[in-house]
């Protein structure tokens, strides 16, 4: 396990060295998991990879309502079918830039434009945890939502590239939480919370804390488990857990 991951050029290429990658025990794992959430890391993925899709992503709407629909005084009412064209334009360049083994993969299979749309939109929300509980916390929307705005009477050309805008920053975290949740499922998947629960537990004493409630903390699930490292690690707060002299008094 190396201790610092390479940096990877787009998405294929992170997922290609996710594949490759494994730990044998939960001390590689962990150490695995520190590597992947320095800032440095996912400064690079957000810097490098997702912000740069982004901006192709709205460049490429941009300039598809520009030739298929008019200025951004230009109604949207009833006009679905183009809508789809100027978003699916706008994924394409996106997936290009992201994620190009996926715009390859459409273009063996011979997707029409239609289709296109129809499987570039469904990929970037499952990318972006759009539809999720996950994503509905972190107030990520469906790029259908662009679409949809062919219901609304009052929308144009102009409200839909304003509507983009504000997405952008919520689909680049969404995106970011997919890809750490795919290393953490990569490094953790397999085993049980009461074997990390086990795990941590004497480094948490170690560093002063005791488990209030220990069934609780068995039972919890990794995002609790991580969490409950950052105690001992940075000294943070968890609800299982009480400072040894705190838990006397």
């Amino acid at each position: 396990m190396a201790d610092k991951p390479k940096k990877p050029k787009n998405l294929n290429d992170l997922l290609e060295q996710l594949r490759k990658e494994s730990s044998s025990n939960l001390d590689e794992s962990f150490k695995a998991h520190d590597a992947f959430t320095k800032d440095e890391y996912q400064d690079h993925l957000y810097n490098n990879i997702f912000v740069p899709a982004q901006h192709e992503l709205y460049k490429g709407v941009k300039e598809e309502l520009e030739k298929v629909l008019g200025d951004d005084e230009t109604k949207l009412e009833h006009k679905n079918k183009e809508l789809k064209k100027v978003v699916g334009k706008g994924l394409r360049k996106y997936f290009e830039k992201v994620m190009p083994g996926a715009v390859k993969a459409v273009d063996s299979l011979g997707m029409t434009e239609e289709q296109q749309y129809e499987h570039f939109s469904s990929l970037y929300d499952e990318h972006t945890n759009a539809g999720t509980q996950l994503g509905q916390r972190l107030g990520v929307k469906s790029i259908s939502d662009l679409v949809d705005l062919a219901k609304d009477k009052k929308a144009t050309v102009g409200k839909l590239k304003r509507s983009l805008y504000e997405m952008q920053e919520k689909h680049v975290q969404g995106a970011l939480v997919k890809v750490q949740t795919q290393h953490v499922s990569r490094h953790f998947g397999s085993y049980h919370g009461s074997e990390i629960a086990a795990y941590l537990k004497p480094k948490l004493e170690g560093a002063g804390f005791e488990v209030d409630d220990v069934v609780a903390f068995a039972k919890g699930d990794l995002g609790d488990m991580l969490k409950m490292r950052d105690a001992y690690l940075e000294k943070k707060e968890h609800p299982y857990l009480k400072k040894k002299e705190e838990k006397k008094k």
